[in-house]
């Protein structure tokens, strides 16, 4: 009989216990790169500079992500470029890249082997 985490065997004179299982291994088949732009529009350099400074603070805090895998990407500021040729128009940008690197998994469901075989003769 099994009660919770007790398992009873009556006359049992000898008992060999094993415990098996089942679980996920996953190994890394490669890193990758993937490089993302966030944009700044303003309608002039006051307003724009200012706050792609907020973002960039804020993101040079973030040097990890963690991603919907509960995997770990690496954040890392990348370059940015400022474009006032629109000015006369009140349209002023600014682009800041950054580059995500993140692993890329195989995963295969293992089961721990559990029982064996013995030959036993009188």
């Amino acid at each position: 009989t099994a009660a919770g985490a007790v398992v009873t065997i009556p006359g049992a004179k000898y008992i060999s216990p094993r415990v098996g299982g089942v679980g996920v291994a996953t190994r890394e088949t490669r890193r990758q790169e993937q490089t993302y732009m966030v944009t700044i529009w303003a309608n002039c350099f006051d307003q724009r500079d200012p706050i792609a400074a907020a973002i960039d603070s804020a993101l040079s805090g973030q040097i990890h992500l963690t991603l919907a895998d509960q995997s770990v990407a690496t954040l890392r500021y990348k370059s940015s470029r400022q474009d006032d040729s629109l000015q006369k128009e009140g349209i002023y940008r600014r682009d800041l890249m950054y580059a995500v690197e993140f692993s890329t998994f195989q995963s295969a469901t293992l089961t721990q082997i559990t029982a064996t075989i013995e030959n036993v003769s009188a």
